[in-house]
């Protein structure tokens, strides 16, 4: 009887010691497994103060909304306003929720608001931005002690007009679909359960991999009536303590890294016809102007082609919410002796579909890594690698040096057809094709449109990487190393008024007497809310152990 009650003792010990240390697991936050973060499918947020964004409404209909409280228990959200005038307990919790691993959400924040509340949690870096009008929502959370971050930037809203400079409804549609999808992306951030990590930092004598201690992890949600372009952005910075042979002097370095993910998800062929009736589209005699009324989506192009020239018909069809290109721009701002050693992809002649982006790296000797993950402090080295295979649609890259040893990445579709620019190879916009004539907007040769430019034709996986060494004197009067990052899709929306000029509406007619040798015409518009100048805090450059960088 006694060795049992000894087996149950023991056995008792033992899942108390396993409740303690499950408890212990939840307190930290998370384990040294670093899972990635899961979602909560109604999560519960702690609401600080009034919050009247444009979104607000919305996004309390999609989580559960609950009164501000200082327990450290779930995300937070509030007007980026408040931030200049939170008392001392609200600014503690502030930095207590950031710390357990939760998001903390600020509505219509601008660069200002985001730096007061960097600077309350302690960790990560600040911005400037041209974008005066800030961001709709900004997000930050820690995952395995790095801050990950979010600019979801306003609207860009839909350029397309009617005839008499109007909004378009399709365009008005596509507005109220990115109002949508901007509450979706506030409320997925809320929705993230704590991903935070208790492991210890590197040793100090022990080499590190660069690419786990990023001092930020930040993604730039441009949202637009023609989709979200996402785009992750790292950055990394360390000491060197060796000295240049030559000079006599120690460096410090800095690591850019920008990850696509852009999908033209509302690009799409709508048309109208007079064929269809009034309800689509009618000739004004009075103006003698055809007027369309109601543009329908039209996959198969059944009437983007132009009527025969015996017919009183006339047709009009547009592409429209579809990328021409992208381009990415990494322009370091510091004065000093700034070299930038390495940037890839490199340029490619002609169109390519598979491209090696990101490259190998070593650093030996004394390093400090700055930032707060894993590979933080005093090491013996660092090493990099992040090449990788990408496989896009066909694209024409052009890697281009800026000012003060900056890279610039451009991506253009070149797209087939009858309908060329002039004066280069590579014509971006959906082009008029041969049908019996030059009479038809699109084909379906798959390249005009080019996959990237549909919705089934994702471009991600494309990793953009800039290494620069910086001298001491980039130092001289600073407190940050200032890189700036711009990130710009370039939409297009191609409309071709397919009737010929030799009856009514002559003056907008885009065929010839006979319709053929039809024309389309472009407009292009670049999309705002992805430029951002990050403010890297400069790493220590005391080179003796015990030295651990922080971002702050």
């Amino acid at each position: 009887m006694a060795n049992r009650r000894t087996v149950q003792y023991k056995t008792a010990g033992r899942i108390l010691a396993a409740l303690v240390a499950a408890a212990i697991l939840v307190m930290c936050g998370g384990s040294n497994n670093d899972q990635p973060p899961q979602a909560s499918s109604n999560p519960q947020v702690r609401q600080l103060g009034l919050i009247d964004s444009i979104i607000a409404a919305d996004i309390t209909q999609q989580v559960k909304m609950v009164p501000f409280t200082l327990r450290q228990d779930s995300p937070i959200v509030l007007q980026g306003r408040m931030m200049s005038t939170l008392p001392q307990s609200h600014n503690d919790e502030l930095k207590a929720t950031y710390r357990a691993g939760h998001a903390i959400v600020l509505l219509d924040a601008t660069m200002e608001d985001i730096a007061a509340l960097h600077g309350i949690i302690g960790a990560g870096i600040t911005y400037d931005s041209k974008d005066a009008g800030g961001v709709l929502a900004y997000s930050v959370r820690q995952e395995n002690r790095i801050p990950v971050t979010t600019l979801l930037s306003q609207v860009n809203l839909s350029p397309l007009r009617t005839a008499k400079g109007e909004p378009d409804p399709t365009g008005l549609q596509d507005n109220k679909q990115a109002h949508k999808k901007a509450v979706e992306l506030t409320v997925a951030e809320l929705s993230r359960l704590p991903a935070t990590s208790s492991r210890a930092l590197q040793g100090t004598n022990q080499n590190v991999d660069w690419k786990t201690t990023p001092v930020q992890t930040t993604t730039f949600q441009q949202n637009s009536a023609s989709g979200v372009y996402n785009t992750t952005v790292n950055v990394y910075a360390l000491h060197s303590c060796a000295m240049d042979v030559r000079t006599g002097l120690t460096s410090d370095y800095y690591m850019v890294t920008a990850l696509a993910d852009w999908t033209a998800t509302n690009a799409k062929f709508q048309s109208a016809a007079t064929e269809l009736g009034s309800t689509s589209m009618y000739l004004d005699q009075d103006r003698d102007e055809y007027v369309v009324v109601n543009w329908q989506d039209d996959p198969q192009r059944n009437y983007c082609s132009s009527p025969s020239s015996w017919s009183n018909n006339a047709d009009i069809c547009r592409y429209i919410n579809y990328p021409l290109q992208y381009s990415v721009e990494m322009v370091p701002l510091n004065g000093g002796s700034i070299a930038q050693t390495n940037a890839k992809p490199p340029a490619q002649q002609g169109q390519a579909t598979t491209y090696t982006s990101g490259f190998s790296f070593t650093l030996g000797g004394m390093v400090i890594v700055n930032g707060m993950g894993p590979g933080a402090g005093l090491s013996t080295g660092v090493t990099w690698n992040n090449t990788t295979q990408t496989t896009v649609a066909p694209v024409e890259l052009e890697l281009s040096q800026t000012t003060n040893q900056g890279a610039m990445w451009t991506y253009r579709y070149c797209t087939g057809g009858e309908e060329p620019d002039a004066g280069g190879n590579c014509t971006s916009h959906v082009q008029t094709a041969k049908d019996v004539c030059r009479a038809q907007l699109g084909d379906n040769t798959g390249t005009n449109p080019q996959q990237g430019q549909r919705p089934v034709g994702a471009f991600t996986d494309a990793v953009h990487t800039a290494l620069w060494q910086a001298g001491p004197d980039t130092r001289v009067g600073k407190s940050t190393f200032d890189i700036q990052v711009t990130v710009t899709p370039t939409i297009g929306n191609t409309t071709a008024n397919l009737w010929g000029a030799s009856g009514f509406d002559n003056n907008h007619a885009g065929c010839d007497p006979d319709n053929c040798d039809c024309v389309s015409t472009t407009t292009k518009t670049p999309l705002t809310g992805g430029s951002y100048v990050f403010k890297i805090p400069l790493p220590p450059a005391t080179c003796q152990q015990g030295v651990v960088a922080q971002s702050r």
